[in-house]
């Protein structure tokens, strides 16, 4: 295994030690899939699944934030100047 590969791997576990809490049924999905796309291309099951863990956590920043309103923000907002 050369630098670049070890380099992918080490992130895909950091980025996987970082998700481990938001992990959801959807996301675990999105990371299998990613991950059998990734061995069908690369032939490299333990690159693909490092691959798919760094996209994990794209996936989880992208899917695990609710939408908020303009009318939410701006109650939280006076909330927080109101403390001040």
């Amino acid at each position: 295994m050369d630098s670049n590969k070890l380099l992918v791997v080490i992130m895909g576990l950091i980025s996987l030690y970082l998700i481990r809490n938001y992990i959801n049924k959807y996301i675990l999905l999105l990371i299998g899939a990613t991950s059998l796309a990734g061995v069908g291309i690369t032939k490299d099951p333990l690159f693909s699944v490092s691959i798919g863990f760094i996209s994990g956590s794209l996936y989880s920043l992208f899917l695990n934030k609710a939408p908020e309103s303009f009318t939410e923000y701006k109650l939280r907002k006076e909330k927080s100047l109101g403390n001040e």
